[in-house]
């Protein structure tokens, strides 16, 4: 759980990154797929979901935009999306030095909450993120 001052009528965006874990080196291949809820002070949820999974190799993005009725201090949420665990999330494009054929190999990137590696959230106010 993360806290923040978020002020009124004001756009946020809020963007959780979720690092793969050892950096997706070797055969397994794991990363958290965040879910985000933002609640405020008194536990009232005000807003949650997926957010746009976006990703490069080794890191899943989710992001989270609105705007709050009132100032003050709020807290994020990160848990994970254990719907479906194992299943394939994102499929990078990596370069693979000394590849003949094909310069260019798929790298999968499996969704589990342990061990998942890290994840930080990050706060943006300004008016386009």
């Amino acid at each position: 759980m993360f806290s923040t001052t978020l002020v009124k009528d004001k756009v946020f965006h809020i963007n959780v990154n979720s690092w793969c874990v050892n950096a997706c080196l070797g055969f397994s291949k794991y990363a958290l797929n965040p879910y985000l809820i933002l609640m405020d002070a008194q536990g009232n949820v005000q807003g949650e979901g997926f957010g746009k999974a976006t990703g490069i190799v080794g890191v899943i993005n989710q992001a989270l935009t609105g705007t709050v009725k009132n100032s003050g201090t709020y807290y994020l949420i990160v848990a994970a999306d254990n719907r479906a665990p194992g299943e394939t999330i994102v499929i990078d494009n990596v370069l693979l030095i000394g590849a003949a054929a094909s310069p260019i190999a798929p790298l999968r990137i499996g969704m589990n909450s342990y061990p998942f590696g890290s994840v930080g959230p990050f706060l943006s106010t300004e008016e386009s993120p």
